[in-house]
């Protein structure tokens, strides 16, 4: 198992690996093979809450730009944060659903949807 991957949340997180790595090694699994893993588990989880904590999206601003939009790309941004918007003031999407390159993919669909400006067109 990697170091990274979760392999399981409860208290026995040890247990399971334990056992797995008993049976790839072809041993039995003792309480002093368990109590090895039990170490290395603890050791690994007292590392990991001494590191500083990873950063998570505390907000995703989705509120009106006070720009104007410059271009298309623009354009499709704030009509997809707008949209996005009214779906959550609705209620039919939570707003920790939302991310960044959810907003992008969305924009992207509108880009695609929305026709070219001819040069002389002041849109």
């Amino acid at each position: 198992m990697g170091s990274n991957i979760v392999a399981s949340t409860d208290s026995q997180a040890f247990g399971l690996t334990s056992r797995i790595e008993a049976r790839q090694r072809g041993i039995s699994k003792t309480d002093a093979f368990v109590a090895d893993h039990m170490e290395r588990w603890a050791r690994r989880q007292y590392a990991r809450s001494a590191r500083a904590p990873t950063p998570i999206q505390g907000e995703l601003p989705l509120g009106p730009d006070d720009r104007l939009p410059r271009d298309r790309w623009e354009r499709a941004i704030a009509q997809a944060r707008a949209e996005i918007r009214a779906l959550i003031e609705e209620g039919q999407l939570s707003h920790d659903e939302i991310s960044e390159p959810w907003i992008a993919q969305w924009a992207a669909d509108i880009f695609q949807a929305e026709p070219p400006v001819s040069a002389g067109d002041s849109r």
